[in-house]
């Protein structure tokens, strides 16, 4: 009866570690799948700011306001600071009215 016990705890000890093992291994796994998508993501932001800024520099605030409710019906803009915002995005606005670039 000892020996059957013996084995019986032996094999749930080896099923045991071996589930912890692969928990690890997964989570492991999971996170350099969503480091190589945070990094993805930071250089898609990086380049549309870049081609953003090169777009709107120079334009007219009137029709940047446009170019705005058009692009991103469900976000309100508003002024501060001299920049026009619309959520996670700056527009710094010359004093001449011309949208300078994006922040």
């Amino acid at each position: 009866m000892w020996k059957w016990t013996a084995v019986i705890m032996s094999v749930l000890l080896v099923a045991s570690n071996g589930w912890w093992f692969y928990q690890t291994f997964d989570e492991a796994v999971t996170e350099l799948y969503r480091e190589q998508n945070r990094i993805e993501a930071e250089r898609t932001i990086s380049g549309l700011k870049a081609i953003t800024n090169e777009l709107v520099r120079g334009m007219p605030e009137a029709d940047f306001r446009e170019l705005l409710v058009q692009a991103l019906p469900d976000e309100e803009p508003f002024d501060k600071e001299g920049r026009i915002n619309v959520p996670f995005l700056s527009f710094p606005v010359s004093e001449d009215g011309v949208v300078t670039g994006v922040e």
